[in-house]
């Protein structure tokens, strides 16, 4: 149930969530451009750091704040796709390869490199949903999906002794 006389607010490096609804979202990483919030039901508004202005979400709506171009998008949105991960699942629905990449490399604490020159591979669309699956499991499915070559880099030392990851690279069959 909302509580509009006690909200409460999410501080994030680019800016402030405040929160009179129950289920919601928010995505922030220092090392991102972007914050997301991802509103399921109730109410959430939305502070730039740099703005003045709150921005209202609806359910079912998607709110994007790019820093570096200080830019806000807000959009319909499959809420599924985004809590999902808050019930030990991460769903993909036709996101770009670049995306799933990105979130794998999050959700697994793995090193995976897209080897795309081009930047048409990172473009290709994956639906699926991941729940128990091991990395290894992950990336051979994207690999005969989408007819890639994948390569694991197996765990090595650096210089001064340190142990590296085993880190994974997707790219193009030759």
């Amino acid at each position: 149930s909302t509580d509009k006389k006690n909200p409460f607010f999410v501080k994030t490096s680019g800016g402030t969530v405040k929160v009179t609804g129950t289920r919601f979202n928010v995505t922030t990483f220092a090392e991102d451009d972007f914050t997301a919030v991802v509103l399921e039901e109730g109410e959430v508004s939305y502070l730039p750091l740099n703005g003045n202005k709150e921005v209202l979400l609806n359910p079912s709506q998607r709110l994007v704040y790019r820093k570096n171009s200080n830019s806000l998008a807000r959009q319909e949105a499959d809420v599924e796709k985004y809590i999902s991960w808050t019930e030990g699942r991460l769903i993909f629905r036709n996101d770009p390869l670049s995306e799933v990449v990105f979130r794998l490399q999050r959700w697994y604490n793995a090193d995976i490199i897209l080897n795309d020159p081009s930047g048409k591979l990172g473009q290709h669309p994956f639906t699926m949903t991941i729940q128990n699956e091991t990395l290894p499991q992950v990336l051979n499915y994207i690999a005969q999906a989408a007819n890639l070559e994948l390569k694991k880099k197996d765990y090595g030392l650096i210089k001064d002794k340190t142990l590296v990851k085993p880190y994974y690279i997707i790219s193009k069959k030759n």
